[in-house]
């Protein structure tokens, strides 16, 4: 929506469930975003799949999915896709970390 936001998230490897997982906040809502998933076979993109709420639409527990692609050391790209909308016209946030 072209406001800044403010956040932070912590991502770690589970030994147990061997999938890494994702906790996430931010300053656009009160919720803790949570998922899991694993890297790509290259090693640069990291899918995890989780649920949240929209409290714009008043949707509880939507399926999404994030997606982190490491571009270089010192940058990546945070990307939330809504899983039922139409393929190819998924993503809903895009955040360029550096």
């Amino acid at each position: 929506m072209g406001m800044p936001v403010n956040g932070i998230g912590y991502n770690g490897y589970d030994n147990m469930n061997k999938k890494f997982m994702m906790l996430r906040i931010d300053n656009s809502s009160t919720a803790m975003f949570l998922a899991d998933g694993n890297f790509d076979q290259t090693g640069n993109v990291l899918t995890m799949y989780g649920k949240m709420d929209e409290p714009t639409t008043d949707e509880y527990s939507k399926n999404v999915r994030y997606v982190i692609r490491i571009i270089d050391h010192n940058k990546f790209v945070f990307e939330i896709h809504e899983s039922l909308l139409q393929e190819g016209k998924t993503k809903s946030v895009k955040m360029v970390c550096s």
